[in-house]
């Protein structure tokens, strides 16, 4: 019977977390990294030695990433061999990886922490929770969920290995801390969460701490191995601690993301400079919760245990404290959520075990469950497709988010939205002073695509000005194309001369080039038209 209610609860816990995910299967790509690694570089997957050229690349075999996490690139490598370069496979790769890691979480949770019960409700709250959405509907975030599930096994192997001292428990753990390092660079802190584990649940006696001496020595021994791999990949990016930015726009992300997970937001937008009182208020209110679930406890032991979870979501954050956050990358917290989750309901399980106010502490966490399920349904359609996540984003940033109104314009354009993108790009690049080659990039792109081309073509010359460096043969591309349309052949044959004289190459050739580039352009028009059929 009791087998029975076991398998019971991990179905239920994984259909929940599948059914609630399942219909982004249908969702399109967000053109933020994702459009990347299931389209533009999924040729490289093709090759013989795909799985081995993974561990000797960077995440986009070869693109331009500061990245090195081959679990991840083998996980779009497995996939682009079952299914091509198939969006809803992809999808369908997230979400199953998220019904997966609320299994193992209830597996975990069960064994080591809450009787069944209570771990079924966590897992529950874990399967819905609206922060998840980053993880189990955007397609690069999988990296998390791929983080968390090799987490939970290298977390299972090392407690079995301190209760049962045996050598393939110690194993298991350090092949799956590997896994974690080469999923997730900042995984390098995983030892010294495995040592707090060590401090804070363990009564060490001589044994124990001959156990501890040989994980730390086969811990140091993993991380040389991927670093020395990491840095012949990436020479001169070695991990420091000098890449660490403690401005004040990556600090007070510490305050947005525990605000989310305490109280179920669901928010897209980027920091930067004057922020709303609220965030820190909340941030700090939620802050104080987790200090109140960890110690408001009886025993000093059972304090000390609880120490450790509210501790470990400061590891897992470690790179909010690097560069800047363009949108809020909700994936960060899919892990620390599992701390969060046992500090909860290391609270509740007091009342839960109280016939007196178990009724009601049941009723409050089934109404947390449902609210974090309809908030999930509701939020997660921002990331239905490109226009719908650079909407979201730009609404609830709280600057001009220049880089999202960028990405946005050329969202619209592959919808087809061509005035919209025009109005939207001309907008950008006023704000940004008509001197940034980028953004400029993207107006000119958008009036070519709108067939506006005697702007098209003002609009390239004044990228030619402002940055004469940047990707010249592209802009003179742009420009000579746009005479041409015009059918201005003396502006046309003019630049095309300047330009093949410049590349050293012949009239001929330049002209291919040209052809080429708007042979490219009429492809994107005509596929983006197709969204308005």
């Amino acid at each position: 019977m009791k087998r029975s209610k076991a398998l019971l609860y991990s179905f239920i816990v994984f259909f929940a977390a599948f059914l609630i995910y399942s219909i982004t299967i249908s969702y399109d790509l967000t053109d933020l990294d994702d459009q990347n690694m299931i389209i533009h570089y999924s040729s490289a997957y093709d090759a013989p030695q795909a799985v081995i050229k993974a561990f000797k690349t960077n995440v986009l075999f070869g693109g331009q990433t500061p990245y090195y996490r081959p679990v991840l690139s083998l996980s779009f490598v497995i996939s682009h061999k079952i299914a091509g370069q198939s969006i809803a496979f992809a999808h369908f790769i997230n979400v199953f990886l998220h019904a997966l890691c609320t299994l193992l979480l209830f597996l975990f949770l069960r064994r080591y922490l809450f009787k069944e019960n209570i771990a079924f409700l966590a897992a529950l709250v874990f399967a819905v929770h609206p922060i998840a959405i980053y993880t189990a509907a955007w397609i690069p975030g999988r990296n998390d969920s791929l983080f968390l599930l090799s987490f939970i096994f290298a977390f299972a192997f090392f407690i079995e290995y301190l209760d049962k001292k045996k050598l393939l428990f110690l194993l298991g753990h350090i092949f799956f801390t590997l896994a974690c390092f080469f999923t997730k660079e900042s995984a390098v802190i995983l030892p010294a969460v495995f040592a707090l584990y060590y401090i804070t649940n363990k009564k060490p006696s001589a044994a124990d701490v001959k156990q501890l001496v040989l994980s730390i020595l086969l811990w140091i021994a993993a991380l040389v191995l991927f670093l020395n791999m990491r840095k012949a990949v990436f020479p001169d990016g070695a991990l420091s601690l000098s890449l660490l930015s403690f401005h004040p726009d990556n600090i007070r992300m510490f305050f947005d993301y525990y605000s989310a997970v305490l109280f179920g937001r669901t928010p897209f937008g980027a920091l930067f400079g004057e922020v709303s009182p609220w965030l820190y208020i909340f941030g700090a209110i939620a802050m104080a919760l987790t200090v109140f679930f960890a110690f408001y406890k009886n025993s000093f032991e059972q304090k000390k245990r609880m120490f450790f979870w509210l501790i470990i979501p400061l590891f897992f954050l470690a790179p909010n404290l690097i560069g800047e956050r363009l949108w809020f990358q909700g994936n960060r917290m899919y892990a620390p959520l599992m701390a969060f989750i046992v500090l909860f309901f290391s609270f509740f399980t007091p009342a839960l075990e109280n016939q007196k106010y178990r009724k009601i502490a049941l009723a409050l966490i089934w109404i947390i469950i449902l609210l974090c399920a309809g908030k999930t349904l509701y939020a997660q359609a921002g990331f239905k497709d490109n226009v719908a996540f650079w909407d979201k984003v730009i609404k609830e940033s709280n600057f001009q988010n220049l880089t999202a109104h960028k990405f946005h314009s050329f969202a619209l354009i592959s919808k087809g939205r061509f005035q919209e993108a025009v109005n939207e790009s001309y907008n950008t690049a006023r704000a940004a002073g008509f001197a940034n080659a980028e953004i400029m990039y993207g107006l000119a792109y958008a009036l070519y695509m709108y067939k506006d081309y005697a702007n098209a073509a003002k609009t390239f010359e004044r990228i030619r000005q402002i940055a004469p460096n940047w990707e010249t043969a592209k802009i003179y591309a742009g420009i000579i194309a746009s005479y041409y349309s015009l059918n201005d052949k003396k502006q046309g044959d003019k630049n095309l001369k300047e330009f093949a004289a410049l590349f050293n190459a012949s009239v001929q050739e330049a002209f291919n080039f040209v052809a080429n580039f708007d042979q490219y352009m009429q492809q994107q028009r005509n596929n983006a038209l197709l969204h308005l059929k």
